[in-house]
């Protein structure tokens, strides 16, 4: 899998909390209906940010609950 990172001012990598749609799908190498099936079932943390009023929102996807998910649905291997 991809990794998903984000640079301190320090120079380190973090991280994210929260992704966008599409670097969750990259992330897990799987198509928006797929990733959106997952998230209508409950089974991958995300949020709507919009404003009152607003038809339209950002949705963002969490990293951990995502990553959480895959590894719950993952077989085979040592660890």
């Amino acid at each position: 899998m991809n990794a998903i990172t984000l640079q301190k001012d320090g120079g380190s990598a973090i991280e994210p909390e929260w992704i966008t749609v599409q670097q969750a799908c990259q992330f897990a190498a799987i198509s928006k209906p797929v990733l959106y099936g997952w998230m209508n079932r409950g089974l991958v943390k995300n949020f709507s940010a919009k404003e009152r009023g607003q038809i339209r929102g950002v949705r963002r996807v969490s990293f951990d609950s995502l990553r959480a998910f895959l590894n719950s649905r993952a077989t085979g291997g040592i660890a």
